[in-house]
């Protein structure tokens, strides 16, 4: 799946050394964007363990990282 890239991802890429963004929240209460933002960062592995034990500990159901430079998904966990 292919998101829309922000304008500021290159400012966040050569500024923040961001290149990953992950996403988590409640499928029955939806905030949606930013406001679903919940980890940060320039290496995927620690950014997918911070998804993970937010959908582990509840805190979502759902859980993206998406690559900044792309535009894509990289990886996804669904709670069950």
């Amino acid at each position: 799946m292919r998101v829309r890239v922000s304008p500021l991802a290159p400012f966040y890429i050569k500024e923040k050394k961001m290149k990953y963004l992950g996403f988590a929240g409640i499928k029955y209460y939806p905030v949606g964007g930013w406001h679903d933002l919940i980890a940060s960062g320039d290496d995927l592995q620690t950014v997918i363990k911070e998804i993970e034990e937010a959908v582990g500990d509840n805190e979502g159901d759902w859980g993206h990282v998406v690559d900044i430079t792309t535009g894509e998904i990289c990886y996804e966990i669904t709670r069950e």
